[in-house]
């Protein structure tokens, strides 16, 4: 295993191109920039037990996992194999935790059987409501997380339901982590000390490689002077 941590997870705000991204139990608040590169670092790093809310919880040890929800101010948060509803932090509130943390077989009963049983290790929102694309290992889930209509709309192996991946070295999972975009049905996909760009739409396989597979360090100078982090 190497020493050397890079985006373990991540998450677009509710404030136009920027994001949280996790470093195990650190974090940095981000202006990505999409299509350029001048990003830049907002805040951090900074430890995840800066956050009340996460402090003497399992996330304050590292959050492996996350994904934006269609309310405002709200994520989903992993670790290990649970999960959490978090109210993160803006300018206007403060963070808490509205949900949780519980397993996640028990906020997502869908999941059960699956191998999100124990744990996720990627995941982005979709453009449709309420839906987010999950990742573990070599396997993919599209799921519905509302209210009125959850559950599971589509499960099985990523190089058989990703094309776009094929050849390079996602085609067989192993994702560390990802983000959607604020530009509409575009996600950030990490792995290693490299990313991809798709543009993605939900439910079919025609998505497409915006750029190739591309060094996190090269076109990301913000965090090209703070990876990687050592564990």
């Amino acid at each position: 295993m190497s020493n050397n941590i890079y985006v373990t997870a991540a998450f677009k705000t509710d404030i136009n191109n920027q994001a949280y991204i996790f470093m195990k139990n650190e974090y940095v608040k981000e202006d990505y920039a999409p299509g350029t590169t001048d990003d830049k670092i907002l805040y951090g790093p900074a430890k995840l037990s800066e956050f009340p809310s996460l402090k003497h919880t399992i996330f304050e040890d590292g959050i492996d996992c996350a994904f934006g929800t269609q309310n405002s101010g709200e994520a989903y948060i992993f670790a290990w194999n649970n999960v959490a509803k978090w109210n993160y932090p803006s300018e206007s509130r403060s963070d808490k935790i509205i949900q949780g943390p519980l397993p996640i077989t028990i906020m997502f009963p869908f999941l059960q059987g699956t191998v999100f049983e124990s744990g996720v290790d990627a995941a982005f929102e979709t453009s449709s409501k309420d839906e987010a694309y999950l990742f573990n290992g070599d396997k993919y889930a599209r799921i519905n997380y509302g209210t009125q209509n959850s559950g599971r709309l589509a499960y099985g192996y990523i190089k058989d339901f990703w094309p776009v991946f094929k050849g390079t070295i996602f085609e067989n999972g192993g994702f560390d982590g990802a983000f959607a975009s604020h530009r509409d049905k575009e996600a950030y996909i990490f792995k290693g000390d490299s990313y991809v760009l798709i543009k993605f739409t939900p439910g079919e396989i025609n998505d497409e490689l915006i750029g190739g597979v591309k060094k996190i360090t090269d076109n990301w100078p913000s965090l090209a002077s703070i990876l990687p982090r050592l564990r």
